[in-house]
């Protein structure tokens, strides 16, 4: 770009010396007119040309007006010596002349450029003060001047045109800061120190501004002046009195909240914890800080407490919510409910544990467990009872097996010789019989004694199985016609033995009396699963449930049998409840009703053993 711009006046200055020299010549000007011409032109070019351009349009003239105008004519022998001076001062007054005009050019448009740049500086240096909030000013204090930027007086609130004074400042002070702000001034102006200070400022309409001064002292004959500049704090004072007003009301949340709180690091060191949760445990605060917090729990439940902190630092920003059993300083141990959320905290990840006493609370619920265990166990001996016939039967089939046999055992041993070989046989049909009574007595027991709960994995089919065989006397009773059907693949499930079968028990019996007032009574049992949960079916062909009773069917003291307490069904509930599963009921059509319930699995794996033959594995549908 600047080589086609110097090669352009390079051309227009050749130009216009050719045309010069046209006239000139054409004209037939003299020496002196013709060399006054070409200063004329070659001064102007060099007010558009660098400084070599100007030397050499000045050369280029200076050998025009030797070869057209100096005698001899169109030839650059110089005859006069007079001419000789002439030219050569032609030359060096050209070159002196364009070389200032170039000078004062580059002179002026470096002014130019100067004053450009200092207008732009002035101009982002006015946006950069207004976008800031802050203004500058300068104060001589030797006569008092102050000089205000326009960011200053809108700071201010004053009008730019208004003269600016250290009194017209000081009228917007807050009351309050006035005799602090004018102090500071007074041994400012006195000993030449810097400023740095904050204060208020009030105004007309009474809003009140915070503002930030500072300034630099500078010592002059007469005093000192200062340069400044005054910053709008107001809007990060509004939001740092906010921070302490939150960061109080958490303080005393934190504090006064009948809540135990703990802050741990990812070591699993406490770092904070609030007075409340220090006295629930016996301790000052200063003992528990920089403790291990798995000091504070029972040592049973220590390494599920380290177990949870790891959970919840593996999960940033999710709450987790356990409970655990912490031990006082005297020993005594009380159950906490504790939710749990790990965040970061200066990079490094910290857990906030809110923990609730939560002691009453699984005392009551152990006394209720109690009361819910002698009720089930309560259950069971009305069942128990309200079958004697049945069970009596069951006991008397063996033992009349073992009356029967041990007669024939006699007869075999009174024959001479004795058979010995049919004695022992009919010995081992005596045991055999024995067992089989031994089996009902220990499955009554069973269900009456009272045993604490025990979760096993359990072989639903065959526990079913054991209830049908211990009402089967019941079945026969009253004419029911049985019907089971299993699933081939029926898993085994996480479950208490003896609660699984009182369920079982209690809806086969009810379903026993509800068929009482039908003549064709049907009992089907049934089972299968899915990926989740196994589900029992107990189908009747009674009377069926009205609808409207559907809601309260497995409420405690509700029944619809005249001598019945209400509480089978209520019972069955809860203990499904505490499986973790369900049960309902709903009627069939024409007749009767279906009674299912169902138990998850919960990733057990146990499945049945493939072998056929194994006890507790059946046909698929079976009718007695």
């Amino acid at each position: 770009m600047r080589f086609r711009r110097s090669v352009t006046q390079y051309v227009v200055g050749v130009l216009s010396l050719a045309l010069l020299t046209l006239a000139c010549f054409g004209l037939g000007l003299d020496l002196a007119t013709a060399a006054f011409l070409y200063l004329l032109v070659v001064t102007l070019l060099s007010l558009r040309s660098t400084a070599l351009g100007a030397a050499i349009l000045s050369v280029a003239a200076a050998a025009c007006l030797n070869f057209f105008f100096t005698p001899p004519a169109l030839t650059f022998r110089i005859a006069r010596p007079q001419d000789l001076v002439a030219a050569i001062a032609f030359l060096v007054t050209a070159v002196t002349v364009t070389r200032l005009v170039v000078s004062v050019r580059s002179r002026t448009e470096a002014a130019l450029e100067a004053e450009a740049a200092l207008r732009h500086a002035a101009a982002y240096f006015t946006e950069a003060q207004r976008v800031s909030r802050t203004g500058s000013f300068g104060w001589r204090t030797s006569d008092g001047t102050l000089a205000w930027s326009k960011e200053t007086f809108r700071i201010f609130q004053y009008e730019p045109g208004e003269k600016s004074t250290v009194d017209l400042a000081l009228r917007r002070c807050h009351p309050e800061d006035l005799a602090r702000v004018k102090e500071t001034l007074e041994r400012a102006a006195r000993e030449g120190s810097d400023l740095d200070y904050q204060h208020r400022i009030v105004m007309s309409d009474g809003a009140t501004k915070h503002i930030h001064v500072v300034g630099h002292a500078e010592k002059r004959k007469s005093g000192f002046e200062f340069v400044g500049a005054v910053t709008d704090i107001t809007a990060a004072e509004t939001a740092r009195s906010a921070l302490q007003i939150s960061e109080q009301q958490w303080r005393d949340v934190f504090e006064n909240n009948p809540t135990m709180y703990f802050m741990v690091d990812g070591a699993g060191v406490v770092m904070a914890v609030n007075p409340f949760g220090a006295e629930q445990l016996g301790h000052t605060v200063a003992e528990l800080i920089g403790q291990p917090v798995e000091g504070v729990f029972v040592e049973a439940d220590r390494a599920a407490a380290k177990e949870k902190l790891a959970a919840c630092l593996a999960r940033l920003g999710q709450s987790l919510t356990w409970q655990l059993r912490k031990v006082r300083k005297d020993g005594s141990v009380l159950w906490v409910r504790e939710t749990a959320r790990a965040v970061l905290r200066a990079e490094s990840p910290v857990v906030l544990i809110a923990c609730e006493d939560i002691t009453a609370l699984k005392q009551a619920e152990e006394k209720l467990q109690q009361a819910q265990a002698s009720l089930a166990r309560v259950n069971r001996v009305m069942l128990v009872g309200e079958m004697t016939a049945s069970i009596a039967h069951e006991v008397n089939q063996p033992l009349t097996g073992v009356v029967a046999h041990s007669e024939t055992c006699l007869r075999w041993l009174d024959r001479q010789p004795p058979d010995i070989p049919e004695a022992r046989r009919a010995l081992q049909l005596v045991i055999r019989d024995s067992h089989r009574a031994a089996d009902v007595i220990d499955r009554i027991r069973e269900l009456v004694c009272r045993v604490p709960p025990h979760t096993v994995p359990l072989d639903v089919e065959e526990a079913i199985r054991e209830v049908l065989a211990l009402v089967q006397g019941e079945v026969e009773r009253h004419a029911v016609r049985l019907v089971t059907n299993f699933a081939l693949d029926l898993p085994i499930v996480p479950a208490d033995r003896v609660q699984f079968q009182q369920v079982v028990l209690n809806l086969i019996v009810n379903a026993i009396e509800a068929m009482q007032q039908v003549h064709e009574r049907q009992l089907i049992v049934s089972g299968r699963a899915d990926a989740k949960e196994v589900l029992i079916e107990v189908r009747d062909s009674g009377p069926g449930l009205d609808p409207g009773s559907l809601s309260r069917l497995f409420g405690s003291f509700y029944t619809t049998k005249p001598t019945g307490m209400g509480m089978g069904l209520s019972i069955s509930r809860s203990i499904v409840e505490t499986h973790g599963g369900r049960i309902w009921a709903v009627p069939n059509e024409p007749c009767g009703a279906t009674f299912s319930f169902t138990l998850p699995l919960e990733d057990i794996t146990l499945t049945k053993p493939p072998d056929a033959d194994a006890p507790g594995i059946f046909s698929r549908t079976d009718q007695i």
